[in-house]
């Protein structure tokens, strides 16, 4: 029997570095590290595939082909959120309907609210829950399906995993040590 295929996406990279908590935070370099540090735990038990493992430009677009391309049965894009400094917590995005329909989304959610619950327990940041975000613009062709490119275009259930905002000072303090991001990664 084969072993199911994982593609891990650390968000941004090489060129797209704007993202930056108070202090120096880099989310490019955090969710690299948080990537490296998961593929040997899924290795056990899965196939998996990062899009970069070094500090590289992917284009958004190239992500998904990515998983497409090697018949991925589940991509998971990490990041870490910006917003106020106020903001806080972790929250999972998942597929919803996506440029194949609603194919993916029961299993999607499932996976999601799995993935949401362990990282909170893990972590013991707010839970902000699991959510989809859908394009509402009626002019738009993608109008009804998933916002997020990676996860509307994806042939697979997917999944925006945000790992704790880099732009509350507390979380970012977080974020910059390793034993965080080994608790999340986990």
């Amino acid at each position: 029997m084969s072993r199911r295929k994982i593609v891990l996406d650390p968000g941004h990279g090489g060129q797209d570095r704007a993202n930056r908590g108070p202090t120096g935070y880099i989310e490019a370099d955090g969710v690299l590290d948080i990537a490296l540090r998961l593929k040997p735990l899924l290795t056990k038990v899965f196939d998996v595939y990062l899009t970069r493992e070094i500090d590289t430009t992917v284009p958004l677009y190239d992500r998904t082909k990515i998983a497409n391309d090697w018949g991925a049965d589940l991509l998971i894009s990490i990041h870490t959120n910006a917003n106020s400094s106020e903001a806080q917590g972790i929250e999972t995005f998942h597929s919803k309907i996506g440029e194949w329909g609603g194919l993916f989304h029961d299993e999607a959610k499932y996976i999601a609210q799995f993935v949401q619950e362990e990282l909170v327990k893990a972590t013991g940041l707010r839970d902000r829950g699991i959510k989809t975000r859908i394009i509402d613009r009626k002019d738009s062709p993608l109008y009804g399906m998933d916002y997020y490119a990676v996860i509307r275009r994806a042939k697979c259930p997917a999944l925006i995993i945000e790992a704790g905002f880099h732009s509350n000072p507390r979380e970012e303090a977080l974020l910059k040590t390793t034993d965080f991001r080994q608790k999340i990664a986990e």
